[in-house]
């Protein structure tokens, strides 16, 4: 997990500004860390997990580290603007 100093590089955005974002998110999920955020979040099917460890494909180098929808048979390919799926 990047640490707030991580974030605000990637995302050019202050630190202040992470953390203030983060304090939001803890929040509205009703947790104190990260990890709970990220645990409630799945519960709450506010964002996706990894399931690498699920692909049935013969070839599972493919998928690494794509997001997989819970949906059966299907991988989502993580691109939110056009929010395409393509069959797993």
């Amino acid at each position: 997990m990047l640490s707030t100093a991580e974030v605000a590089s990637e995302m050019y955005i202050s630190v202040n500004t992470v953390k203030a974002h983060l304090k939001s998110i803890f929040r509205k999920l009703a947790v104190a860390h990260r990890g709970e955020a990220v645990r409630r979040a799945r519960e709450l099917g506010l964002i996706l997990g990894l399931e690498l460890d699920r692909v049935t494909d013969r070839d599972p180098a493919r998928f690494h580290g794509r997001a997989v929808d819970p949906e059966p048979g299907v991988a989502f390919t993580g691109n939110r603007a056009q929010d395409r799926r393509v069959p797993a």
